[in-house]
C-alpha cells in the first residue's frame, strides 16, 4: 500500500507528508505505522 522509505543516516532533517486520496477510517494509523517501523518520529499532526 506505501512506497519504501529511503533511509538516510543524517539527523535533524525535518519533512512535511500530505496524503491525498479517499478518506477512510485508519488512514492515519497506516501513515504512522509506516513511519514508526522506519523510525521516523511524528512532531506534529494537524
Amino acid at each position: 500500500m506505501f512506497p519504501q522509505l529511503k533511509r538516510s543516516s543524517s539527523n535533524g532533517n525535518r519533512v512535511i507528508v500530505t496524503v491525498i486520496g479517499p478518506d477512510h477510517v485508519g488512514i492515519i494509523a497506516n501513515v504512522a505505522q509506516v513511519l514508526a517501523d522506519n523510525n521516523i518520529n511524528i512532531l506534529d499532526i494537524s
